[in-house]
């Protein structure tokens, strides 16, 4: 009777776990009865007169209702207090649901679900589907069973397919992101250390990676030894056996620590195995680098341990528009968790033409990469065992070390301090990189020239930059010499949110290695507009109102680098590139906030504009500006307007006064860089010096831009832009206040942190008279409407 007893209390134990795990793959657990699809032991015989009758007395511990009233379909789930007993809980979740199908008539109750154990110890989960043929199957997604709860998606997907088998995992972020904070989480309550959370994630999930499913253990020890040889097994299978002893887990010194190391690796693999993460990791697309990436964001482990992982969207961009084949030979000096390789492979292999036995050999001799943290390598290691590439020339070392040579079809690694191999030459036709921002002793630019020293004449190296490289005087003469030997072919501003939270402006740079650039060439400046593919910003803003040119940026950008040129349908104003000589001598950087003139809004955006006023555009676009700053306009560019440069339209002065706070109180107003109360920082004893004037901000970290007219007399703190208008503007109030509402609008998005506000720069497109002056009667009524 205890025994009994006991391990009634163990299956009640594991209640909470289904129900939780049901919720986060999105099922309604409510009753039925109440609008849910869960009914949880007992409930049913109060509400479903069918389901009584066919299970008497017996009940599962869940019946999730896949189906709807007029067809009806179940899924019965049965608990077991052990691990051991899943063999036992699933005959009994089968006995349940053949016992409403023989009660049926006819199959309607076609999955059944054994979960053993509970969150004490340990649980599998294990789910068989009724196939057509009438033969219960397990589950199995892209080839491997699963070991977690199924979301509707996969359920649906399963029982139109009739067989149990998903060739793909239903990709679900939200899922990402509350499982890799759950583990985070876990690993901060179980007092592992920062440094230490990928290295010990790295290692759970190469031994999930096994022919063996890894085992709960007793105790610390035992389980360390378990992760241990399976993480080494798999190493071994894939040549990279030497690399085991850095990475094996070593636990706490101190017993009395052992506690909850044990608890982190068990429940860790726990959180694992609920995903189906090995079937997650066998699928397209670089699922293992979005949920590290996910994992490292929760941790703030990526900041600390130097790593810049690139979003999976990027890379695709890359390697599309760079145009990867599987003749090409690819390599990546900071490789990361891998995220540029494995969206080069998944591309070669999405599009085929290749036959199986060429890519297998493009695997293993054209797929190359280094990365130097021991703990990210490993990861990179695990996402190409995952894509069927264990074997490829991934390498945990410094780029800086070693070089690589193509010699007889084959490309060699070897030791820096050699000499340059007899018959040897330049292996690769195409680098894509990502440098780790700010490391003492690496700057980005280095690796760049190391990229370009491994690429063949005429290859291609895309590399994602900050600001300080791309544009200022600290890296002037390096982009000077860098074009005396390669060429610019492309440069895209990406979003100043891409690696959120950590703020960096960041750019695409892509050049031809070996072939030095001329004054005539030109080059494809753009600006990438990619809110849609950033669900943390999609999530802030409706998605309709999220400007997002990355298709057509794909698009135009390979046809671009493949000398295609410029696609006449898309010489439009309102797209995001244009394509400019670079040869006028003066050394603007290659940031495409200088040569592209004005703001652009993609075909998403112009939709949204569709039925409003002019007045409610401008509203609009201003509440636009201040959200996304996005460079959204209150009235698009096109016949009857004109740009101008405010240097030419307005005269142009200075702020002088110096710190406010040595100034006494008094009446005049003082404008500085600031946002709110149209400028104004305080009232002080200072003498008016201008009137009907506008000022613009120059602090490039948070508003620039941001235009103010001032109808009244003020004076300016020092540095800031001070605009006297042409008289017939300055009269009129409302076409004062529509200037400064194109200068915030047509001009802020060029500016940031590392880039400070020129005034020769700033441009607006405003309404012109047929002899192309400002049309004042059409700013007031903007403005004023």
């Amino acid at each position: 009777m205890g025994t009994a007893h006991k391990t009634k209390d163990s299956e009640f134990r594991a209640y909470p776990l289904i129900t939780t795990g049901l919720k986060e793959n999105g099922w309604d657990t409510r009753n039925p009865a109440k609008g849910g699809e869960v009914y949880n032991q007992s409930e049913f015989r109060r509400h479903c007169k069918d389901l009584g009758k066919a299970l008497g007395h017996k009940a599962p511990e869940a019946i999730v209702v896949v189906g709807t009233k007029e067809n009806p379909a179940y899924w019965t789930i049965e608990a077991k207090a052990t691990e051991a007993q899943i063999g036992v809980a699933c005959a009994e979740a089968r006995g349940y649901a053949e016992r409403i199908n023989e009660h049926a008539g006819k199959p309607i109750a076609r999955f059944a679900t054994g979960w053993a154990g509970t969150e004490e110890g340990a649980v599998l989960v294990r789910t068989e589907f009724l196939t057509t043929a009438g033969v219960w199957k397990q589950v199995a997604i892209n080839q491997q069973e699963t070991t977690g709860l199924l979301d509707r998606q996969e359920i649906k997907a399963i029982l139109e397919a009739g067989t149990g088998d998903l060739p793909e995992p239903g990709h679900n972020a939200e899922r990402f992101l509350t499982h890799a904070g759950e583990i985070n989480r876990l690993f901060h309550r179980c007092g592992i250390p920062v440094g230490d959370r990928a290295k010990m994630l790295a290692v759970i999930l190469l031994a999930v990676a096994g022919r063996t499913p890894p085992r709960v253990r007793d105790n610390a020890l035992e389980q360390v030894n378990e992760f241990n040889g399976l993480m080494r097994d798999v190493l071994r299978d894939h040549g990279k056996e030497e690399f085991s002893g850095t990475l094996a887990l070593m636990p706490p010194a101190r017993d009395v620590n052992h506690v909850l190391y044990h608890e982190a690796l068990r429940k860790g693999l726990l959180v694992l195995r609920k995903m189906n993460i090995k079937s997650a990791l066998r699928a397209g697309g670089d699922t293992l680098g979005e949920f590290y990436e996910t994992f490292l964001k929760y941790a703030n482990g990526a900041k600390e341990m130097g790593i810049v992982l690139t979003p999976r969207h990027v890379t695709r961009l890359a390697v599309e528009v760079c145009d990867v084949q599987a003749r090409d030979r690819i390599c990546d000096p900071a490789a990361g968790t891998g995220g540029f390789l494995v969206s080069a492979l998944d591309k070669v292999r999405k599009e085929g033409g290749a036959p199986e036995e060429r890519i297998a050999d493009w695997l293993e001799n054209g797929i190359w990469g280094c990365e130097l943290e021991d703990s990210v390598y490993a990861l990179a290691l695990v996402n190409m065992i995952f894509r069927g590439d264990g074997k490829s020339g991934l390498n945990n070392r410094s780029c800086f070390t070693h070089r690589f040579w193509a010699r007889d079809g084959r490309i060699e690694e070897r030791p820096t301090v050699e000499e340059r191999p007899e018959g040897a030459a330049y292996p690769f036709t195409k680098c894509f990189l990502n440098p780790p921002f700010g490391r003492e002793g690496f700057p980005e630019h280095e690796f760049v020239d190391h990229a370009l020293r491994q690429t063949r004449e005429e290859g291609l190296v895309a590399a994602i930059l900050p600001s300080g490289v791309v544009h200022g005087s600290a890296r002037k003469q390096w982009r000077q010499e860098t074009l005396k030997r390669h060429s610019l072919v492309a440069c895209v501003r990406m979003s100043p949110n891409l690696f959120y939270p950590v703020s960096v402006q960041t750019y695409m740079v892509v050049l031809r290695a070996h072939t030095p650039h001329r004054e005539e060439d030109r080059v494809a400046f753009a600006r990438l507009l990619d809110d849609q593919q950033r669900p943390r910003l999609s999530k802030l803003v409706a998605r309709e109102r999220a400007p997002d040119n990355y298709d057509w940026m794909q698009k135009t950008l390979k046809a671009w680098i493949a000398g295609r040129g410029y696609p006449e349908e898309d010489r439009n104003e309102e797209w995001a590139l244009r394509l400019l000589e670079t040869g006028d001598g003066v050394d603007w950087g290659w940031a495409p906030e200088h040569y592209l003139p004005g703001p652009y809004l993609s075909k998403v955006v112009d939709a949204a504009w569709g039925g409003r006023t002019k007045a409610a555009a401008a509203r609009y676009a201003q509440a636009w500006v201040e959200d996304q700053q996005s460079g959204v306009i209150p009235a698009k560019p096109g016949e009857g307007r004109k740009p101008f440069k405010i240097a030419e339209l307005c005269e142009v002065q200075r702020g002088e006064l110096g710190p406010l706070k040595g100034l006494a109180s008094g009446d005049c107003p003082v404008v500085s860089n600031r946002r709110g109360d149209n400028g104004i920082a305080g009232f002080y004893k200072v003498a008016e010096r201008f009137e009907r004037a506008i000022t613009v901000s120059v602090v490039n970290n948070s508003y620039p831009c941001e235009a103010c007219f001032h109808p009244y007399g003020f004076n300016a703190v020092s540095g800031l832009i001070v605009l006297i208008p042409p008289p017939e503007i300055r009269a009129n109030a409302g076409a004062c206040a529509y200037l400064c509402e194109q200068i915030t609008a047509w001009n802020r998005w060029r500016y940031h942190y590392e880039r400070e506000v020129r005034v020769e720069e700033l441009i607006v497109h405003l309404p012109v008279r047929e002899d192309g002056s400002p049309d004042v009667g059409i700013m007031a009524k903007y403005a004023g409407g």
